[in-house]
């Protein structure tokens, strides 16, 4: 995830694993190798969260609600980025399943948002290679079984995102 640095006002990108959850920047050692310091771990008590295993991009976001509508409407803000992850089960062919997940940047990018679980076309090897979000609507790029790639439009109120808790 590309985070802003308030102190210098460069942005510095963060990475990470999802179990554990585990957030670091990159840094350049001494003999000008990158390698990745972890700032934090934890565990997430979230079942879904723990089986996580990628992810997409993750871009700047804000959700908030409306009297009239029972779905989440966004708005690109800077303390909160979305993207696609996903996790697999050992089938044949394995099958993939995706989640938008929401982190925020306050909370050392903790995730406090996510989709219900979804697949693209069926059940099988889907891997989403691209996402955003323009228009009140997500934007994928997947391919099914490593190959012939789709772009998809989904509107934002077909993905609710809900707390996690």
């Amino acid at each position: 995830f590309p985070s802003h640095d308030r102190f210098t006002g460069s942005f510095r990108l963060i990475a990470g694993t999802w179990h554990p959850y585990e957030i670091g920047h990159i840094e350049t050692n001494d003999q000008h190798q990158k390698q990745l310091k972890i700032d934090s771990s934890r565990e997430l008590s979230h079942p879904v969260l723990k089986k996580l295993r990628g992810s997409s991009v993750f871009v700047p976001f804000s959700s908030s609600t409306t009297e009239d509508d029972d779905h989440l409407l966004h708005k690109p803000y800077k303390k909160h980025w979305i993207g696609l992850a996903h996790f697999s089960e050992n089938f044949w062919p394995r099958h993939y399943y995706h989640v938008l997940v929401v982190l925020d940047e306050e909370q050392d990018w903790l995730p406090i948002q996510m989709s219900p679980i979804f697949h693209f076309e069926k059940l099988s090897i889907e891997f989403c290679t691209g996402f955003c979000f323009v228009d009140n609507s997500y934007h994928f790029i997947y391919s099914s079984m490593d190959r012939d790639p789709v772009y998809c439009r989904v509107p934002l109120s077909a993905l609710p995102l809900l707390e996690v808790s």
